[in-house]
């Protein structure tokens, strides 16, 4: 059994006009009420979706038409822009390293308005570019100086250099230049430290000569008396070090007297 809504969707549309008159049966309208679309029930979740999806592609949209209008008014005033190349990234990268640590080097900017000159304008370099992490891997492998005091400082880790590669052209060359500088003030730090290092050893030396001259004072044994025993210690094989240290003298005056007194010795009948 077919429902009468079935019958009207099927019966053909000059069949349910009244004849002669050009009044249109109620049958008819049934008809053409069924024949219309309804509207989908809206979904709460996916009207969401699809709006934050248009105001994003609004977004876009303006944001794009923001940059041709920009681009257009540089056009206008003989400004033009080219895309970073490898070259241009290989380039860019040597430069940039080679004046890491000087005092007169020169921003990305300016490094790239020296190389190209200023008639072509700015270079529009994406972020994300992987020129930037194949010139800095190229120039690790070649070894060169500054990169390695870098990576000795822990200033140039496969991190640092993802992060750096996520820059612009000009944001590479300012994030390459404070990691240098980094490595430079560690770098300065080790030789002071260093130098700390050996004045408290120069120190403590000095003050263990003056402990065992002391010694030697108190118990009667001062003067020359640290002569003979350099003499013997000497003779038993010791080292000037080990003479000096248990004589309370400097090596270098060790050292002197034994040889004088060698020479003594070897003019004495």
């Amino acid at each position: 059994m077919t429902s009468k809504l079935e019958q009207l969707r099927a019966m053909p549309a000059q069949d349910m006009t009244t004849q002669g008159t050009g009044a249109q049966d109620p049958r008819y309208l049934a008809w053409l009420a069924s024949r219309q679309r309804q509207a989908p029930t809206p979904v709460p979740g996916k009207r969401q979706l699809t709006e934050a999806q248009r105001i994003n592609l609004t977004a876009q949209n303006k944001a794009r038409d923001a940059r041709q209008e920009a681009n257009k008014q540089l056009r206008s005033i003989g400004h033009t822009s080219h895309y970073l190349t490898k070259g241009d990234a290989m380039r860019l990268v040597d430069t940039a390293v080679d004046e890491a640590m000087r005092d007169d080097r020169r921003t990305g900017r300016q490094i790239l308005r020296d190389q190209h000159g200023t008639n072509k304008g700015n270079i529009l370099a994406t972020r994300h570019s992987r020129y930037f992490r194949e010139a800095m891997q190229t120039a690790m492998q070649r070894g060169h100086a500054v990169l390695a005091v870098m990576a000795g400082q822990d200033q140039m880790t496969s991190r640092d250099i993802s992060t750096m590669s996520k820059a612009t052209a000009a944001g590479f060359v300012a994030e390459l230049y404070k990691r240098a500088d980094n490595a430079g003030h560690r770098t300065r730090q080790d030789a002071e430290l260093a130098e700390l290092r050996a004045e408290v050893a120069r120190l403590k030396a000095g003050q263990e000569r003056t402990n065992t001259r002391l010694e030697l004072i108190e118990s009667g044994q001062a003067g020359d008396a640290w002569k003979a025993q350099a003499m013997a210690m000497r003779a038993a094989g010791d080292s000037y070090a080990v003479i000096a240290k248990a004589t309370g003298q400097t090596r270098d005056a060790v050292a002197g007297y034994i040889r004088r007194q060698a020479k003594v010795d070897s003019f004495s009948p």
